[in-house]
Protein backbone atom coordinates (compact mmCIF):
# COMPACT_ATOMS: atom_id res chain seq x y z
CA UNK A 1 0.00 0.00 0.00
CA UNK A 2 1.22 3.49 -0.84
CA UNK A 3 2.18 5.16 2.48
CA UNK A 4 0.68 8.46 1.31
CA UNK A 5 -2.77 6.83 1.18
CA UNK A 6 -2.43 4.43 4.12
CA UNK A 7 -4.15 6.56 6.75
CA UNK A 8 -7.08 7.79 4.67
CA UNK A 9 -7.57 4.84 2.33
CA UNK A 10 -7.99 5.88 -1.29
CA UNK A 11 -7.76 9.60 -0.56
CA UNK A 12 -4.15 10.76 -0.44
CA UNK A 13 -3.24 12.10 3.00
CA UNK A 14 -2.16 15.44 1.54
CA UNK A 15 -5.45 15.77 -0.29
CA UNK A 16 -7.40 14.99 2.88
CA UNK A 17 -5.34 17.47 4.91
CA UNK A 18 -5.89 20.12 2.22
CA UNK A 19 -9.63 19.41 2.24
CA UNK A 20 -9.81 19.73 6.03
CA UNK A 21 -7.59 22.81 6.01
CA UNK A 22 -9.69 24.60 3.38
CA UNK A 23 -12.91 23.87 5.26
CA UNK A 24 -11.54 25.55 8.40
CA UNK A 25 -9.76 28.36 6.56
CA UNK A 26 -12.80 29.31 4.46
CA UNK A 27 -15.00 29.35 7.55
CA UNK A 28 -12.71 31.84 9.31
CA UNK A 29 -11.68 33.82 6.24
CA UNK A 30 -14.66 33.78 3.88
CA UNK A 31 -13.41 36.95 2.20
CA UNK A 32 -10.22 35.21 1.01
CA UNK A 33 -10.02 35.62 -2.73
CA UNK A 34 -9.60 33.02 -5.37
CA UNK A 35 -6.12 34.30 -6.18
CA UNK A 36 -3.84 33.98 -3.17
CA UNK A 37 -0.09 33.64 -2.92
CA UNK A 38 0.45 30.65 -0.61
CA UNK A 39 3.66 29.25 0.87
CA UNK A 40 3.94 25.83 2.50
CA UNK A 41 7.00 25.87 4.78
CA UNK A 42 8.94 22.61 4.77
CA UNK A 43 6.61 21.22 2.12
CA UNK A 44 8.10 17.74 2.16
CA UNK A 45 6.93 15.65 -0.79
CA UNK A 46 4.33 18.25 -1.80
CA UNK A 47 1.20 16.22 -1.07
CA UNK A 48 -0.45 19.12 0.79
CA UNK A 49 0.42 21.53 -2.05
CA UNK A 50 -1.06 19.09 -4.56
CA UNK A 51 -4.24 18.87 -2.49
CA UNK A 52 -4.48 22.67 -2.42
CA UNK A 53 -3.81 22.94 -6.14
CA UNK A 54 -6.56 20.44 -6.96
CA UNK A 55 -9.10 22.41 -4.89
CA UNK A 56 -7.90 25.97 -5.49
CA UNK A 57 -6.27 26.01 -8.96
CA UNK A 58 -6.19 29.81 -9.07
CA UNK A 59 -3.91 30.01 -6.00
CA UNK A 60 -0.22 30.64 -6.64
CA UNK A 61 1.56 27.94 -4.67
CA UNK A 62 5.12 27.94 -3.34
CA UNK A 63 7.01 25.56 -1.13
CA UNK A 64 10.45 24.86 0.18
CA UNK A 65 12.28 22.22 2.09
CA UNK A 66 15.93 21.60 2.79
CA UNK A 67 16.18 18.05 1.42
CA UNK A 68 16.96 17.97 -2.35
CA UNK A 69 15.65 14.41 -3.04
CA UNK A 70 12.38 15.26 -1.26
CA UNK A 71 12.08 18.47 -3.29
CA UNK A 72 12.32 16.51 -6.54
CA UNK A 73 9.41 14.36 -5.37
CA UNK A 74 7.47 17.49 -4.41
CA UNK A 75 8.04 19.00 -7.85
CA UNK A 76 6.77 15.79 -9.46
CA UNK A 77 3.75 15.65 -7.13
CA UNK A 78 2.76 19.28 -7.69
CA UNK A 79 4.37 20.61 -10.88
CA UNK A 80 2.19 23.73 -10.80
CA UNK A 81 3.87 24.96 -7.61
CA UNK A 82 7.21 26.75 -7.40
CA UNK A 83 9.19 24.54 -5.04
CA UNK A 84 12.75 25.26 -3.94
CA UNK A 85 15.49 23.70 -1.87
CA UNK A 86 16.42 26.07 0.93
CA UNK A 87 17.55 26.07 4.53
CA UNK A 88 15.50 28.07 7.02
CA UNK A 89 15.85 30.81 8.22
CA UNK A 90 15.68 33.04 6.29
CA UNK A 91 12.93 32.38 3.78
CA UNK A 92 14.12 32.83 0.18
CA UNK A 93 11.38 35.34 -0.65
CA UNK A 94 11.01 39.12 -0.48
CA UNK A 95 9.17 40.83 2.37
CA UNK A 96 5.36 40.76 2.14
CA UNK A 97 5.22 38.02 -0.51
CA UNK A 98 2.36 35.88 0.78
CA UNK A 99 -1.30 36.01 1.72
CA UNK A 100 -1.09 32.66 3.50
CA UNK A 101 1.75 30.62 4.99
CA UNK A 102 1.13 27.08 6.17
CA UNK A 103 3.42 24.87 8.22
CA UNK A 104 2.25 21.32 8.74
CA UNK A 105 4.03 19.33 11.44
CA UNK A 106 6.80 21.93 11.74
CA UNK A 107 6.32 23.38 15.20
CA UNK A 108 7.21 20.07 16.83
CA UNK A 109 10.80 20.98 15.94
CA UNK A 110 10.69 24.35 17.72
CA UNK A 111 13.06 25.12 20.58
CA UNK A 112 9.92 26.02 22.55
CA UNK A 113 9.12 22.29 22.72
CA UNK A 114 12.22 20.63 24.19
CA UNK A 115 10.19 17.82 25.68
CA UNK A 116 9.35 16.51 22.21
CA UNK A 117 12.97 15.43 21.91
CA UNK A 118 13.63 15.84 18.20
CA UNK A 119 17.35 15.99 17.48
CA UNK A 120 17.13 19.18 15.43
CA UNK A 121 15.25 22.23 16.56
CA UNK A 122 14.89 25.78 15.30
CA UNK A 123 14.78 29.13 17.02
CA UNK A 124 11.10 30.00 17.32
CA UNK A 125 11.77 33.75 17.60
CA UNK A 126 13.56 33.73 14.22
CA UNK A 127 10.75 31.57 12.83
CA UNK A 128 8.10 34.07 13.98
CA UNK A 129 10.14 36.95 12.56
CA UNK A 130 10.37 35.25 9.16
CA UNK A 131 6.66 34.42 9.14
CA UNK A 132 5.83 38.05 9.85
CA UNK A 133 8.32 39.28 7.25
CA UNK A 134 6.93 36.96 4.57
CA UNK A 135 3.25 37.75 5.15
CA UNK A 136 1.40 40.72 3.73
CA UNK A 137 -0.59 42.82 6.20
CA UNK A 138 -3.88 41.00 6.74
CA UNK A 139 -2.28 37.71 5.67
CA UNK A 140 -2.58 34.50 7.64
CA UNK A 141 -0.33 31.83 9.11
CA UNK A 142 -1.61 28.36 9.97
CA UNK A 143 0.34 25.62 11.73
CA UNK A 144 -2.49 23.38 10.62
CA UNK A 145 -1.80 19.86 11.82
CA UNK A 146 0.62 20.62 14.61
CA UNK A 147 -0.01 20.02 18.25
CA UNK A 148 -1.80 23.01 19.79
CA UNK A 149 0.14 26.26 19.74
CA UNK A 150 1.48 26.97 23.22
CA UNK A 151 0.87 30.19 25.14
CA UNK A 152 4.57 31.06 24.76
CA UNK A 153 4.43 30.53 20.99
CA UNK A 154 1.26 32.63 20.72
CA UNK A 155 2.94 35.40 22.70
CA UNK A 156 6.02 35.34 20.45
CA UNK A 157 3.86 35.37 17.32
CA UNK A 158 1.86 38.28 18.77
CA UNK A 159 5.12 40.20 19.36
CA UNK A 160 5.66 39.97 15.60
CA UNK A 161 2.13 41.15 14.77
CA UNK A 162 0.51 37.74 14.30
CA UNK A 163 -2.68 37.46 16.34
CA UNK A 164 -4.57 34.22 16.97
CA UNK A 165 -8.02 34.12 15.41
CA UNK A 166 -10.95 32.93 17.55
CA UNK A 167 -11.98 29.29 17.51
CA UNK A 168 -10.31 25.90 17.44
CA UNK A 169 -8.75 26.25 13.99
CA UNK A 170 -5.06 27.27 14.28
CA UNK A 171 -4.93 30.55 12.37
CA UNK A 172 -2.99 33.76 13.03
CA UNK A 173 -3.60 37.04 11.23
CA UNK A 174 -0.90 39.61 10.55
CA UNK A 175 -2.15 42.93 11.89
CA UNK A 176 0.91 45.13 11.46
Amino acid sequence: MDPSTAFYGTLNIGERIAEDFLAGFRQLVPEAGNSLDVLDLFCGKGFFLRGLQQRMPSWNLYGFDQNPPIIEEARNNCPEAIIETHRFPPMPYPTSSFDLITANMVMDYSDTRPSVGFPTSFDFVNYAHELSRGLRKGGHFSPFIDVPVTDLESEILRDFGLVAQPGNFPLFRKIK
